[in-house]
């Protein structure tokens, strides 16, 4: 299927005291490391600030929640939160100076992605995009920050879960694509939107600010 845009504004009313795309409980997009890590006891930083190669003129940090004696501990890892009732993994969350927290992906059952989705629309209303690119993600956004809910393919138990700074992301794309890292998959620019293009013809959209 090819990507489908939701329009909001016959809803826009009705929709309007939702919460804002820009955290999951009580992480939230912008919030410091030590915020972080005070919220989230079991994480810790893995590296000192290094100069990010996304945002060159910021440095940037990745914190995760994992035994940092076991080199494959990822793959192990148990679900280490929630949202709601439903066990959530935290695979990686990326900090830069100035910006605080711009990243920060979850993995969860397969299984429970509808329940997952179900939550997700209570708090946040009306998705602002719903696509099938590698498997159906559904999207609200408000240009500054997005939550992305990706279902995994039928041959994978595994679903994710992504809050994420707008700005971020989309300079994490060009920077993926400049260093051929986006496999076949084509990204174009389309007036205020980086349009990322599968070889099925599938679209996801992401907004672009401050160009």
């Amino acid at each position: 299927m090819k990507w489908l845009a939701i329009p909001l504004f016959c809803v826009a009313a009705a929709f309007g005291q939702q919460a804002q795309p820009n955290h999951i409980k009580q992480d939230i997009i912008g919030e410091s490391v030590d915020q972080y890590v005070n919220n989230n006891p079991g994480c810790a930083f893995v590296s000192d600030p290094e100069p990010s190669r996304i945002q060159p003129r910021q440095r940037e940090r990745t914190v995760l929640c994992v035994p940092f004696d076991d080199p494959a501990a990822l793959n192990k890892l148990e679900p280490n939160s929630s949202y709601e009732d439903i066990p959530l993994k935290t695979v990686d969350t990326t900090f830069l100076d100035e910006d605080g927290l711009v990243s920060l992906s979850f993995e969860l059952k397969r299984k429970d992605f509808d329940r997952l989705k179900a939550h997700l629309f209570t708090e946040f209303g009306l998705p602002n995009q719903v696509s099938h690119f590698n498997g159906e993600t559904i999207t609200w956004d408000n240009g500054l920050s997005r939550i992305d809910l990706q279902q995994g393919d039928s041959g994978d138990d595994i679903s994710y879960l992504f809050l994420s700074q707008d700005d971020y992301l989309w300079k994490s794309i060009v920077f993926y694509v400049a260093n051929g890292q986006v496999g076949n998959n084509q990204v174009t620019l389309n007036g205020d939107f980086l349009v990322l293009q599968g070889t099925d013809n599938t679209q996801i959209k992401i907004g672009v600010l401050n160009r």
